[in-house]
């Protein structure tokens, strides 16, 4: 795999939501004010790639309310000499110091491509856009120095998803925004102006062309500033369209776990039948396997794993088979790759060996001490002393957690003095370690709280923050069909160690299996390993409010997750996919919030904007208040029918009927005036099909796709063999049919889309066996086939009209673009990234803008396109939802994409950046 493919190309996911109200144990608190600094006013800004002429340069100011407002709009300047080139008046003596400005530099050319500082003998054309975000006083300062460059497009696409929410929510603050830019900038640079403080402003001095600043680029973007530009130039978001995922290693078996050494040399990576690999990570990008086969541990049902805290051993905790204690140097020669079984004990001292599940590490300044979550068993304190030979764990006390026991998942203080164990049966459940037995009451581990978690569900996994304020614990509601299981994420305060306090419950995917939670405060993250939804990030810059911020789509089922460099890389176990590095900074932060339902297959939205309608395949008709995007919520209950399958709704224009097509019961007809109470007032059957399709009903005793022409009255319905239906809205009489009387599945008519132009006099069908049907609906009693592009796609789900262009969403061979007027294809774009990997575009939706496209894809996700030029579209990124992305519909106001995500149910997701 080539290094640019792995960083800057590909597929990815991800999610941000940052709080507004930071929990405090104590009611004081402080602040302080920037003083005001005497500048001189410059007002020349640059934009640099290498250098680029003629780009369209527009200056936002933020508003109060947190939206852009453009005010000016320049062009770069061009010139004889470099210095000359990429110049563009700032409007810096113009600007209020104390607003957010927003510059976008779009389109121009570049002189000086590979930054040699000789200017080229012709420019390369920038497809792209280049963004920097900083306040008037910021830019006053700068002047000449203020340059668009790929870092500060890097800043942007991290934090506009930010200010997209405080805009939404109405919680925008200049100030707490500036600072969100420095925190962000701290991430990503050192000091590159050398004025002994890292903030936005090197970011925004950052001269691509200096190899000493470029140096001063942090991983996992060091060494790749010229790959991220060739991005932007070739019309790309390089954040959005990186590939997080940098290397990936076969495991010989199935990867269950994995720990990092404390220096992050190494992984130790334990398979699910106790053979165990290491890998030095000291680049992340090309892992390197050190031992030559897995080695056997001894241990056959391993569950977790630690290293010790100076990184000699590691311990195991092996379900039935007790908790092994592993010499990680068996040969002696100072290099930790040669693990080896030292001693395997059973953590309660008898002879049951209860069930290790997971274990955490505290030391008391001699020894390490091993804390077992344990099972039915409770939880037990293991002593480490390598130097005694034979007994380099003992047992030295077991507590139950409850009346009955189910400890899963374990973590201990930052002093090591308290354990919080996840138990599935009790909840959260707070222990006191006096592991020397300090008090003198003959107890190394005693029960001070329990807080039980069964109203959201069993507990699963904990964590502790490093500063010891806050508990992370997640819970899975038992529900005999786990795919529909609820999951959640409770945040507890420690202001009392000794009693958590429930803070705040974050929603998790349905289905989650939060297995484990890993915190980097350095990055205001956690991650939580969840099964076949891969990696979940979270945004913790509010550690007492956690918000689900990206998702990792690994493709296999991540079972657990290291973190590397103060949560720079992540090391994940994808189960038969092998162990995966991950840079967690190339999660974009976008995801706003989603709602659960059973199976959402396509989706509209109210006028209003405030509520969102769901095509649930197995619910019908579902409903959700999106006026909080960040907290979506489902209004009426699932109303089960898998005979019917739900294929498709439309709204009218006042929100109060709904249209929802089905498979097997025509168009349902719904009162919506009450959101949560949808009332069933109406159906169109489908057509009778006739004995020719008895044996394919499916296809043809079916309304597929349902659209609404208030303007004219008229309801379009594409229903399979039996063609394009036509009634009227005031008494759903038919008015028309264009159907071409054959109804056999081999042959004729399958219709499985209908949009219409602008001007309501055409309508372009998806037909999955004749291609794309141009039919005139002037007279929509006589509907007329005007023409046929016949596509030899095999399926048309989705088309969408854009100007001159119609798109469709050709399943496995992606998008097709055709001349809306002489119907000759335009372009074909697959964006597969090699020959082996499956897409299946399902449906397509445009812009109100037409320059960007977003595609449903199935198996990618939400696919995102660059289509101002329809010949030659570019992938702007690819955000692979956790679900299947069946349908999407993008609200450019608010900067919204709502996506029917399939079985995870309505995804919401910031697409600032896209516009």
């Amino acid at each position: 795999m080539k290094l640019k493919q792995a960083l800057f190309t590909g597929k990815f996911l991800a999610l941000t939501m940052a709080g507004t109200v930071m929990f405090s144990c104590s009611d004081g608190g402080g602040g302080g004010t920037a003083g005001s600094t005497d500048v001189t006013v410059q007002s020349e800004g640059s934009v640099r790639l290498g250098v680029v002429e003629g780009a369209t340069v527009e200056i936002y100011e933020i508003g109060d309310d947190g939206k852009p407002v453009l005010k000016w709009t320049e062009q770069s300047s061009g010139g004889n000499s470099l210095g000359e080139i990429g110049k563009f008046n700032l409007h810096a003596d113009e600007l209020d110091p104390n607003k957010v400005y927003l510059y976008v530099a779009n389109g121009g050319q570049d002189w000086d491509v590979n930054n040699d500082g000789i200017k080229d003998s012709n420019p390369t054309p920038n497809k792209g856009k280049i963004r920097a975000l900083a306040t008037g006083e910021e830019i006053k300062m700068l002047g000449n120095d203020f340059t668009l460059s790929p870092l500060s497009e890097l800043i942007a696409e991290k934090t506009l998803p930010d200010l997209t929410e405080s805009s939404l929510k109405g919680t925008y603050n200049p100030t707490d925004f500036a600072e969100k830019l420095d925190n962000t900038a701290k991430e990503l640079v050192d000091d590159i102006n050398n004025d002994g403080v890292v903030d936005n402003i090197d970011a925004l001095v950052f001269d691509p062309a200096n190899e000493e600043a470029k140096n001063k680029v942090k991983a996992p973007f060091k060494g790749h500033v010229d790959d991220i530009a060739n991005d932007i130039r070739d019309g790309k978001l390089p954040l959005l369209s990186a590939n997080p995922v940098l290397d990936e290693k076969d495991t010989g078996g199935n990867a269950k776990n994995a720990a990092a050494s404390p220096d992050g040399k190494y992984a130790y990576v334990i398979n699910d039948d106790g053979k165990m690999n290491v890998f030095d990570i000291s680049n992340p990008e090309n892992m390197e396997q050190k031992n030559s086969s897995p080695v056997d541990t001894g241990v056959a049902t391993p569950e977790d794993l630690k290293p010790s805290t100076d990184g000699e051993y590691a311990y195991l905790a092996g379900g039935n088979d007790g908790v092994a204690m592993l010499d990680l140097d068996d040969n002696n020669d100072g290099e930790k790759i040669d693990p080896k079984n030292l001693i395997t004990i059973d953590p309660d001292g008898d002879t049951t060996k209860g069930s290790a599940k997971a274990l955490d590490v505290v030391n008391d300044g001699t020894n390490d001490y091993v804390v077992v979550a344990d099972g039915d068993e409770g939880i037990a304190l293991l002593k480490a002393d390598p130097a005694n030979t034979g007994n380099e764990l003992t047992s030295i006390e077991t507590k139950p957690t409850g009346t009955t026991s189910d400890a899963n998942d374990v973590a201990t203080s930052k002093d090591g003095k308290y354990a919080y164990v996840a138990d599935g049966e009790n909840g959260l459940v707070t222990f006191k370690i006096d592991s020397n037995d300090e008090n003198g009451d003959g107890n190394k581990l005693e029960n001070l709280n329990t807080d039980d978690t069964l109203e959201y569900g069993k507990a699963q996994a904990v964590a502790v923050s490093p500063d010891g304020k806050y508990v992370y614990v997640t819970v899975q509601e038992d529900n005999p069909d786990p795919a529909q299981a609820k999951a959640y994420l409770l945040t507890y305060g420690l202001c009392n160690p000794e009693d958590p306090v429930l803070l705040n419950v974050e929603d998790l995917p349905k289905g989650s299996t939060p297995s484990d939670i890993v915190v980097s405060p350095e990055k205001e993250k956690l991650f939580i390993p969840d099964g076949d939804n891969g990696l979940i990030s979270a945004d913790i810059s509010d550690p007492s409010k956690p918000e689900v911020d990206g998702f990792v789509n690994t493709d296999g089922s991540v079972n657990g997750v290291a973190l590397k460099d103060n949560g720079t890389y992540a090391i994940v176990t994808d189960n038969d996919k092998g162990v995966k590095s991950i840079a967690t900074d190339l999660i974009p932060p976008i995801v706003l919030g989603y709602a659960s339902t059973y199976a959402a297959i396509d989706l509209t939205e109210t006028k209003d904007k405030l509520y969102s309608l769901i095509a649930d395949a197995y619910c019908g008709l579902r409903i959700a208040d999106v006026s909080d995007p960040s907290n979506p919520e489902i209004l009426n209950d699932c109303v089960w029918d898998t005979g019917k399958y739900a294929n498709s709704v439309a709204v009218s224009n006042d929100g109060n009927t709904a249209y929802v097509a089905t498979s097997a019961g025509g168009v349902d007809i719904y009162d919506v005036s009450d959101k949560k109470a949808p009332n069933n007032v109406g159906n169109i059957p489908v057509k009778s099909a006739g004995d020719a399709c008895i044996n394919e009903a499916i296809n043809c005793d079916a309304a597929h796709d349902v659209y609404l022409d208030e303007n004219r009255g008229l309801i379009f319905v594409a229903e399979g063999t039996a063609g394009l239906r036509i009634f009227s809205i005031s008494d759903n009489s038919e008015v028309g049919s264009l159907d071409d009387g054959d109804t056999s599945a081999a042959s004729g008519n399958d219709i499985r889309t209908v949009e219409l132009t602008p001007d309501g006099q055409k309508a372009i069908l998806g037909d999955i066996k004749r291609g794309i049907i141009i039919v005139d609906v002037s007279d929509p009693a006589n509907p007329r086939e005007e023409q046929v592009i016949p596509t030899g796609i095999g399926l048309q789900d989705s088309v969408a009209i854009n100007g001159n262009y119609i798109y469709v969403a050709a399943g496995e061979n992606g998008v097709r673009v055709f001349d809306a007027t002489s119907y000759n294809e335009v372009s074909n774009l697959s964006y597969k990234e090699n020959d082996m990997e499956v897409i299946f575009a399902n449906a397509v939706k445009i812009s109100s803008d037409g320059k960007v496209a977003f595609v449903s894809d199935v198996e990618k996700g939400l696919v995102i396109l660059n289509i101002s030029d329809p010949a030659n579209p570019v992938v702007l990124g690819m955000l692979d939802t956790p679900g299947e992305s069946y349908s999407s519909v993008i609200d450019g106001d608010k900067s919204i994409g709502f996506v029917a995500d399939g079985s995870k149910g309505l995804l919401l997701l910031d697409v600032s950046s896209f516009k």
